[in-house]
């Protein structure tokens, strides 16, 4: 996992705030997904879709795949944005994860839980290696808050997944979206 120095302050922020607030308690808000893309190399993949699932404002995503090759070293990179002042700034990167060796076995890290779980839940999981003219089929992906800290900043956010056989890049999933909250929260005093 590569951390930038520049992230430091928010990284900060998040452990701080977690240790403040913890992982238990009600999320007071809910994460909001605002938009989807894809893309990716026809020499690898073909029928390839991507879209918001219904009705708006959405809270899950849909991605459908037709494997043109083989990929017996499939490896992804997953990166976590936060929006600050209309920029985005890395919060996360795991580079270079062996997706069958880490997901088909105990996942340690947190954002790579999640995107198993949410696979899982939503459609069939990529055997392993990736055969040739697999159709995959992710229906209504949609990211649950119970695996965040109970407080986080109203932010926006660009969650992005790089597919790789290898080192190439054959599809770029990228996933727009806030965290929203629900209601004002009181506090007793």
């Amino acid at each position: 996992m590569k951390i930038g120095v520049g992230n430091f302050p928010l990284i900060i922020l998040y452990v701080l705030t977690t240790l403040i607030c913890g992982y238990l308690g009600a999320r007071n808000f809910k994460i909001q997904l605002t938009d989807t893309k894809c893309t990716h190399k026809p020499k690898y993949a073909s029928s390839v879709s991507c879209s918001l699932s219904e009705p708006a404002p959405s809270t899950g995503t849909s991605y459908y795949l037709q494997m043109k090759r083989q990929v017996k070293d499939f490896r992804m990179d997953v990166m976590m944005f936060v929006e600050r002042s209309k920029k985005f700034f890395l919060l996360f990167k795991a580079a270079d994860i062996d997706v069958c060796k880490e997901f088909h076995s105990n996942v340690t890290i947190m954002y790579l839980q999640l995107i198993k779980n949410i696979t899982l839940d939503a459609g069939s999981w990529p055997h392993c290696p990736v055969p040739e003219n697999y159709f995959y089929k992710f229906e209504n992906m949609t990211p649950n808050a119970e695996y965040l800290p109970s407080y986080l900043p109203q932010v926006g956010f660009k969650f992005v997944i790089d597919l790789k056989d290898k080192k190439e890049v054959f599809m770029d999933l990228s996933i727009f979206g806030k965290i929203v909250y629900n209601k004002k929260r009181r506090i007793a005093s």
